[in-house]
């Protein structure tokens, strides 16, 4: 009794302590000396999906300003879209929200910008997902 609950133990935490599945992530690119990656919530949007879900982790501790820009592919280029949403974080951002119902079917992808400073200036860098797509 005292094996299966030791194994049990192990299994929740393991479950417990798991990442969280992102379907599409930038991989790692190092930006003024973090380590950043973006993820989102899935690789395709159906039109019964309400929302893009969008988070970025990175090393160390240093506070960190960012913007995510949603981008449409439009004749071969990205294009910035409307809605942008900004924030800053330590390690893990929240988890921020693109509604569909704002934007048009096609290619998409997010542009992280990573910022210097609290008022959003100073550009650091860029990372972006791969691309996906929105369908209505």
């Amino acid at each position: 009794m005292k094996k299966l609950l030791i194994t049990l133990s192990i299994i929740v935490a393991a479950v417990l302590c798991a990442p969280a599945a992102a379907a599409v992530t930038s991989g790692h690119k190092t930006v003024a000396g973090h380590t950043i990656s973006v993820s989102t919530d899935a690789n395709s949007y159906t039109p019964k999906a309400r929302s893009i879900d969008v988070t970025a982790r990175k090393t160390g501790s240093e506070m960190g300003y960012y913007r995510f820009t949603l981008q449409k592919k439009v004749s071969g280029k990205w294009k910035d879209q409307r809605f942008s949403l900004v924030g800053s974080f330590k390690r893990a951002t929240p988890a921020k929200e693109f509604y569909i119902v704002n934007h048009t079917a096609g290619t998409h992808r997010i542009k992280m910008t990573i910022y210097k400073n609290k008022n959003w200036t100073g550009v650091k860098g860029h990372v972006y997902t791969p691309s996906f797509e929105v369908r209505k």
